[in-house]
């Protein structure tokens, strides 16, 4: 039988579900983990329990739902799909090395730097930090797309990390109030473009720009233009 999803425009961030004339509605966590569905009228027919890394106990009605820790679907093999790779609770690491290599740290098989209770890594690429995705990604795009200083900042760091959609996202989310990860990876890229220098990212720029970039994804949260 078919299945539609209500879903909103935030990555991972599914509302409802919907089987023939079965309708369920999604209750989460700040990580974005469900740990609930429950019916129209609120009654909770299928609970979920995760330790920090995603081990899971499921309870009550029984459902095929495939999206559980951190929003990420459960291929039902124990594993979890990142996009990019797929991620073990029982191993509590990725299974597959991190395809952007050094730019994501020195272990290239870490799950979010083994913090798992306050960071997530949707693209399976990328850790951000969880209680600021939802929000960040929302207003972030809008800055991106309207205003010139915001589209900037995020082209150079996504000039650090990768290329499409997804990298975009991230370096979006990694603008808010992150300058103390965004500006070691600009050292980095830089080091790596010693020979280059036209390639190198002014890291004073980059600081100042961040920082404009910071208060305008600020006031875009907070409702103002």
């Amino acid at each position: 039988m078919k299945t539609n999803y209500v879903r909103t425009l935030n990555i991972d961030d599914h509302l409802t579900r919907i089987t023939g004339s079965t309708i369920r509605h999604y209750v989460k966590d700040a990580l974005g983990s469900v740990m609930a569905l429950v019916d129209d009228s609120g009654a909770t027919k299928t609970t979920y329990v995760y330790d920090a890394f995603g081990n899971i106990t499921t309870t009550g009605e029984t459902s095929d739902n495939p999206f559980q820790y951190t929003g990420r679907e459960n291929d039902e093999t124990g594993l979890y799909y990142y996009r990019a790779r797929y991620f073990s609770p029982e191993m509590q690491r990725f299974i597959s090395e991190d395809p952007i290599r050094l730019r994501g740290g020195i272990n290239f098989y870490s799950y979010v730097q083994n913090n798992p209770v306050n960071y997530i890594d949707p693209s399976g690429k990328s850790w951000i930090p969880a209680i600021i995705a939802g929000g960040a990604a929302a207003g972030g795009w809008y800055l991106y797309n309207h205003n010139e200083t915001f589209r900037g900042v995020v082209d150079a760091v996504v000039g650090i990390f990768d290329n499409g959609p997804v990298a975009i996202g991230s370096a979006i989310i990694n603008v808010d109030f992150d300058r103390a990860r965004v500006l070691p990876q600009i050292e980095n890229f830089n080091a790596q473009n010693y020979d280059n220098p036209e390639n190198q990212i002014d890291k004073s720029w980059a600081y100042d720009h961040i920082y404009e970039a910071e208060k305008l994804l600020k006031q875009k949260k907070m409702g103002c233009q």
